[in-house]
């Protein structure tokens, strides 16, 4: 390897000259190997560890302080484009779009930090056109009113689908759950109803099914297990939101309103689906059943994140969300 060269011609520089080289070989290869290793490595994992996992909620509230500093930020360039009325000329539109095109061609050259230790040695690497962060919220107007939407037509398009996504599954995690347990409320087999009745009749020959034939028996084993194995992915998935709900907290702050309604939602939908098991359960007849039901109340739970529906709804994924965060903050 280029590393593994280096450090042995650094040594033998070393013991040749009898004296401490300053490893300025050795230094040159490790930023040429970072700088051939760019285009292999993936940033995923950094954007996982330091972003939170996406969801449709998540998603408007990144919109909204996203577009909120797109507005202060133009509003920034305006003024700077009238202060320098004279020296940039044309209107004020047109001051303002070559602020703009003088900014992505503004050429930054970092060599020069390193001319004393480095000289005559150039970094492709250190040589960039532009500023990304700022370009980033300077593409596309935005306008302001009672609140901050897209200018272009594509951009509040694709505001106006995240927005309604973000209503409709609110709604259906808000009332799904609610409806089913009313719906079966009354049910026969809703054992909820009558808590001391249920409790008499727990005994050891009910527990072990003991007069059971094997069709229920296999449903009420399968119903036992699913039980188990969706309330610990409730469990689960409620730890991972109240982490995610810190993280994004750290990132962008909780002062949107989809932030902050999207966690007590969540917290909402997760309660009433462990209610939902026992209620739907026990009218089950079949096995085959139990597992519907079960795929069914991870779907309602599930129905927000980026990794799922919303996300192919709405054309994004995971990644690209915590990408996105990451990026602007």
């Amino acid at each position: 390897m280029k590393l593994a060269s280096s450090m042995q011609k650094t040594s033998a520089l070393e013991k040749h000259f009898h004296t401490k080289h300053p490893l300025r070989m050795f230094y040159r290869d490790v930023l040429d190997e970072v700088e051939g290793c760019k285009g292999y490595f993936d940033l995923s994992a950094v954007w996982a560890r330091l972003a939170p996992s996406g969801n449709v909620y998540r998603l408007c509230a990144l919109q909204e302080v996203r577009l909120g500093h797109c507005a202060d930020l133009q509003s920034q360039l305006r003024e700077l484009a009238e202060e320098f009325e004279e020296m940039l000329g044309g209107t004020s539109e047109e001051r303002y779009n070559l602020l703009i095109a003088s900014l992505k061609e503004a050429k930054v050259d970092l060599d020069e930090a390193y001319e004393q230790a480095e000289k005559g040695w150039e970094l492709d690497s250190f040589k960039t056109t532009g500023y990304p962060p700022l370009e980033e919220f300077l593409v596309g107007n935005v306008s302001r009113g009672l609140l901050v939407v897209p200018a272009e037509p594509s951009a509040w398009k694709d505001w106006c689908t995240s927005k309604l996504v973000g209503c409709m599954v609110a709604v259906v995690q808000i009332l799904g759950p609610v409806m089913v347990v009313l719906s079966l409320w009354q049910d026969p087999t809703n054992y909820l109803q009558h808590p001391l009745e249920t409790a008499q009749r727990i005994s050891v020959k009910n527990v072990f099914c003991v007069e059971r034939d094997m069709g229920e028996w296999c449903t009420i084993l399968m119903g036992v297990v699913f039980s188990f194995f969706v309330v610990v992915q409730l469990l689960n998935y409620a730890h991972e939101e109240l982490e995610d709900a810190y993280k994004f907290g750290r990132l962008a702050g909780c002062a949107s309103f989809w932030a902050f309604a999207g966690g007590y939602i969540n917290a909402w939908c997760v309660m009433w689906n462990i209610l939902v098991i026992p209620v739907s359960f026990w009218k089950l007849t079949h096995a085959s059943q139990v597992v519907l039901n079960a795929m069914t109340i991870l779907f309602m739970f599930n129905l927000d994140d980026l990794a799922g529906t919303a996300g192919s709804v709405l054309g994004t994924s995971d990644t690209l969300f915590q990408r996105g965060l990451c990026w602007n903050y």
